[in-house]
């Protein structure tokens, strides 16, 4: 834990979109709120409300591209009340939730049949005889959304940031 702010990187060996895309999806499960993404410059905000050692801190996470196949991701956080302890776990839940969200993509999926889930029908403008990824509209705004990047209860949705259950 330090005073006022800290910052950390971790490098990742894998494409900048996967990347990105992961730090979106795993920024509810490390005890953030998503506040903002700009996939263009690869910037994401999120906040984290108080606990016993904070209250509360926004985060700054910065994902670059460094080839076809490695990228970085940067994270600063700045305190939300000038004195108080940032605490260092945030990081380390982000990293961790990120670094499981990327290694789960490189496993082979489940078959269909064997998912106890109802499967979501494929978006509509899938190339014939392509495979299609399985999405679903946010019940919220209506946008796509992946299923790989959903989990079981209480979600959020990247585009209007508003939180939701799924099944």
């Amino acid at each position: 834990m330090s005073i006022a702010s800290q910052n950390a990187r971790q490098k990742f060996p894998f494409p900048y979109d996967d990347v990105f895309d992961g730090v979106v999806a795993t920024i509810p499960d490390s005890g953030f709120r998503l506040k903002s993404q700009d996939r263009l410059i690869g910037r994401v905000t999120a906040s984290a409300g108080t606990s016993f050692f904070s209250r509360g801190e926004n985060v700054t996470i910065i994902v670059e591209k460094i080839d076809k196949g490695n990228t970085v991701v940067g994270i600063e956080s700045a305190l939300k009340v000038g004195m108080n302890v940032a605490d260092a776990r945030n990081f380390d839940r982000l990293i961790e939730s990120l670094s499981s969200y990327l290694w789960a993509k490189t496993q082979s999926p489940a078959p269909a049949e064997a998912v106890a889930k109802p499967v979501p029908r494929p978006q509509a403008h899938a190339p014939k005889g392509a495979a299609a990824e399985l999405s679903i509209p946010c019940p919220v705004c209506g946008r796509q959304l992946r299923v790989s990047a959903l989990k079981q209860g209480e979600n959020w949705c990247p585009y209007c940031f508003e939180k939701f259950m799924a099944e």
